[in-house]
């Protein structure tokens, strides 16, 4: 979903504000829609970040540019007043036109009216109202009080505004901050929200960081006598420790730090699941049984405190939840829902076991996460969903119509929702497996050693994490991949009983060296065509991104169709090269057959590809060879020896 898509989605969201306001004048004060869009914006903006209505009576519209601004102020987390002042910029998108980015000089503008506003110089406009505000906003800071001014556009974000605005944060820091909101960050944060149920940090929300803040953590003690029994200490490789909390505790971490708190965790908790409802309804029903029934907390602290035997409070440093996030997030709403007689019955009966281990090794971290998550069915891929590569190509998936999905089913979307974006979900463990055997030509690597795919070095010296995820992959590479895979599938795959296609896996194994090798006769057969070398990944996306997957199998189109040849021209080419040719319905991989040994090579010795890559990078090939290929490989399962699947040293 690119931008020209989203913003499509958000325009209609901006007439249905306005269609659902007839009676409101100022919604409809002009002739040209895109203005009162403008003002429409604004109010998308706070109610979709999660304010109130109320605020709307504060906003005073924009001189000439259609945008509106706004002064506000909020109660935070810890119950303290912050003000926050707002501009918006309408920008009219064409689909057919690239979208713009935000105006260098225009930003300027913005800049220089907030800091007017500062410096008290700002003139008074019309709105009586939006004068009382400001002329709060000067006596807060005054009295040194915090303030975020946030400036939101419908325009791409421009790399030559950040000077401008880590300018404006030095010179303003601490209390008062700036933010800018782009199209980009909105689309990502309505996707998190509406496809994936978890609300985004809100720029309408003042940040508290768990990592770099000193956390005051109450504990429930319970002296009898001389012996102290109500928490555990351990002193292992590091100091770990096991406390007992209350229902309150939990809510105030989290009503502070919000979904900061679980940035080390493998899986974000739900909005809704019945494992979630049972929490909540047992902490409002059973309080007393809780403690019975709930595994409690896991969290990692950087720095913990000597404990003494009277101390209920104690102050920790970096705090992290690693498991137990649909506990707190649970615990969370319970509380919420609570009238003030249950939040007492509740932190007078109920307990959660709260288990702290001290350690700022990131690795070490890691591996705590690991092991903590494994009686969850936990896969590979879900230990660095949270890693800053895998957001980086989920954002990057997000311009297209096929997502990068990072975490096993982090999209709560339904069959419609798909349908209606236009957008298919696609796992990292397949774009993965794409990117390593096109691109990066390592097919050996995708057939033996997938399992590693997503484990780093750190954890063992064999894995291939930083080898396929660094600072030069890029998810527009892996989805070309993936369009040529999806071509070499339609060939080989065969059906099931219900007429669904699928691809045997040991036929897989042998398509995967076919797939790698299509790569160097796909970029050959272009430059034939175009004279040229061109960017192969840009022009298989712009060819193929509108379509779907189901599209794409039976595509007639004729770079379709060019493929195809290639993949099967490629996979003579293997059959020729191992001698399989007058024995194509049988994969005999196994010791007994002179084919069978080169074939199980193939599947197994990198160096065994790279001859026959190599002889195929030398070997001079027309496009009238393709077409001599007309033999399809069969599409029923062959008869197949396995490959014994084991760990290269």
């Amino acid at each position: 979903m690119n931008s020209q898509k989203f913003y499509s989605i958000l325009d209609k969201e901006l007439i249905k504000i306005l269609d659902e306001n007839q009676e409101d004048k100022d919604l409809h004060k002009h002739k040209n829609i895109d203005q009162n869009k403008g003002y429409a914006l604004l109010i998308w903006f706070l109610e979709f970040y999660g304010q109130i209505a109320s605020f709307k009576q504060y906003i005073t519209e924009g001189k000439d540019d259609g945008s509106c601004d706004i002064i506000f102020s909020n109660k935070d987390s810890q119950g303290q007043i912050v003000y926050y002042v707002i501009q918006s910029k309408w920008v009219s998108c064409r689909a057919d036109k690239e979208h713009p980015i935000i105006n260098k000089e225009e930003f300027n503008a913005v800049i220089s009216d907030f800091s007017s506003i500062l410096s008290a110089d700002k003139p008074k406009g019309k709105n009586d109202k939006f004068n009382q505000k400001y002329d709060e906003l000067i006596t807060h800071l005054e009295n040194n009080g915090k303030a975020k001014f946030v400036f939101f556009a419908l325009s791409k974000y421009n790399p030559e505004i950040t000077g401008n605005i880590n300018s404006f944060n030095k010179n303003h820091y601490p209390n008062i901050s700036l933010e800018v909101v782009d199209i980009e960050k909105i689309k990502r944060d309505y996707i998190e929200f509406n496809f994936k149920g978890i609300k985004t940090t809100n720029p309408l929300e003042y940040k508290y960081d768990p990592e770099d803040n000193s956390i005051d953590l109450c504990i429930e003690r319970n002296v009898t006598g001389s012996n102290n029994r109500d928490f555990l200490e351990f002193a292992g490789r590091d100091k770990a420790f096991i406390f007992i909390l209350k229902p309150g505790t939990i809510h105030a971490l989290f009503s502070k730090y919000r979904f900061g708190l679980f940035y080390k965790n493998v899986r974000n908790p739900l909005h809704s699941s019945n494992y979630n409802e049972g929490i909540v309804k047992t902490l409002l029903e059973r309080p007393s049984a809780f403690w019975y029934f709930n595994n409690g907390v896991t969290a990692i602290t950087k720095i913990v405190p000597d404990i003494g035997m009277h101390a209920t409070v104690i102050q920790l440093q970096g705090l992290q939840i690693i498991n137990g996030a649909q506990t707190v997030y649970s615990i969370f709403k319970a509380y919420e829902q609570a009238s003030e007689q249950q939040r007492k019955i509740m932190d007078a009966d109920a307990r959660i076991t709260f288990r702290l281990i001290k350690s700022s090794d990131e690795n070490f971290n890691l591996e705590i996460t690991r092991y903590n998550n494994l009686q969850n069915r936990m896969h590979e891929r879900d230990f660095v969903s949270n890693h800053d590569e895998q957001q980086r190509i989920q954002n990057e998936s997000f311009e297209t119509n096929y997502w990068y999905e990072k975490r096993r089913g982090e999209f709560v979307i339904d069959d419609e929702d798909i349908s209606n974006l236009g957008v298919e979900i696609v796992s990292n463990q397949v774009f993965a497996f794409c990117y390593v055997s096109f691109w990066l030509q390592k097919p050996v690597h995708a057939i033996m050693n997938m399992e590693k795919f997503f484990i780093t070095k750190a954890e063992s010296p064999s894995g291939l994490y930083e080898f396929i995820f660094n600072q030069n992959t890029n998810f527009r590479e892996m989805l070309s991949a993936y369009f040529v895979w999806i071509h070499a599938f339609s060939i080989f795959a065969g059906e099931n009983e219900d007429g669904e296609r699928f691809l045997p896996e040991p036929v897989a194994d042998f398509v995967t060296p076919v797939f790698a090798l299509s790569k160097i006769v796909l970029e050959k057969m272009l430059f034939i065509k175009y004279k040229a070398e061109i960017n192969m990944s840009e022009y298989l996306i712009r060819n193929f991104e509108s379509m779907s997957n189901f599209e794409l199998l039976d595509s007639k189109t004729e770079l379709s169709i060019l493929i195809k040849d290639i993949i099967k021209y490629c996979s003579r080419y293997v059959y020729e090269k191992l001698s399989l040719v007058d024995n194509e319905n049988e994969f005999e991989v196994d010791d007994k057959t002179e084919s069978g040994k080169q074939l199980k090579k193939l599947m197994t010795e990198e160096s065994y590809f790279e001859v026959l890559k190599h002889e195929l990078e030398n070997k001079k090939i027309k496009l009238q060879d393709l077409k001599i290929v007309k033999k399809k490989i069969p599409a029923k399962e062959p008869k197949v020896s396995r490959v014994k699947k084991t760990s290269s040293k």
